[in-house]
């Protein structure tokens, strides 16, 4: 590697799957994106790659071939962020993926990329080399949100509906807390398997990640519910007084997305109900 690609630093997880973490523009605290990549003979499968930047792509490139790989057989996107696909589609045009491999990424997020960017229905099955990778739907973070699920090794990779570097944002038009609960509940199901975050250190027991994860999301829930007890607030109200001095630059937005998601839920459940206050020109929110 050259020395301007020093941070380039894959990491192997299992046997056929490596981390490494890509700077890319995401969201503060996170200031790099995993990319994985799912090994097997001479064949490999890259999964969210969100850096377009020439140097890396060269880079994972000269490493792949340093590993034996002869093909990339396909680009997998989790979801269709930016920080999560941006380097995906000029992968397909290096000698490694000279055969054009596919794009896969669920369709209800591959309609949201842009229109330039050739994208194909991820199947629920697909093979690297002589490896089952399994692509679960598991809406939450987006509605078309995917899960990378590598048997033998008793890996998933979870995009952004968990992380190990902060927390999960979850708010319209992209995400749906009460999808996102069902995810978690499925997540809580994988008995002694590791996840790969989207963000973040790999997660070592990620039943244990998603009940701490679903606990958190209803302990805001129940903070959300005192809040509104003592008088009517506006997301706004509700985002500052909950995440007071916590929340880094310019992640004022993902708070009140956030707790948005919360109150269309409990809007859903009949716990709250909410009003238009024309003063502030927004909703208010009280208790049911």
């Amino acid at each position: 590697m050259t020395s301007s690609m020093t941070s380039f630093n894959p990491e192997r997880m299992t046997p056929h799957v490596w981390r490494i973490p890509i700077p890319t523009r995401t969201l503060p605290p996170a200031s790099a994106t995993n990319t994985y990549v799912i090994v097997d003979g001479g064949c490999a499968a890259v999964v969210d790659l969100g850096s377009a930047d020439a140097q890396i792509r060269s880079a994972l490139c000269e490493w792949l071939m340093a590993m034996g790989v002869q093909r990339i057989q396909a680009v997998i996107a989790t979801h269709y962020h930016a920080d999560h696909v941006d380097g995906l589609a000029p992968l397909a045009h290096t000698d490694l993926a000279r055969e054009a491999p596919p794009l896969y990424i669920h369709r209800l997020d591959g309609v949201r990329l842009p229109a330039h960017v050739a994208w194909t229905e991820a199947p629920r099955q697909m093979a690297v080399g002589t490896l089952a990778v399994h692509l679960w739907h598991a809406p939450g973070h987006t509605h078309g949100h995917l899960h990378v699920w590598v048997e033998s090794d008793q890996l998933v990779l979870v995009g952004d509906n968990l992380s190990g570097d902060g927390t999960v944002w979850v708010g319209p038009p992209d995400g749906h807390m009460e999808a996102y609960f069902h995810t978690l509940e499925h997540l809580k199901t994988l008995r002694d398997v590791q996840a790969g975050p989207g963000h973040g250190d790999p997660l070592p027991n990620v039943a244990q990640a998603a009940a701490a994860l679903r606990q958190r999301r209803a302990m805001r829930e129940e903070q959300i519910l005192q809040l509104l007890h003592q008088r009517p607030l506006t997301v706004r109200d509700i985002s500052r007084a909950l995440y007071a001095g916590q929340l880094a630059a310019g992640a004022e937005f993902v708070a009140q997305r956030t707790v948005q998601a919360h109150l269309l839920r409990l809007l859903d459940v009949g716990a709250v109900r909410r009003s238009w206050d024309p003063v502030q020109h927004s909703f208010t929110y009280t208790v049911s």
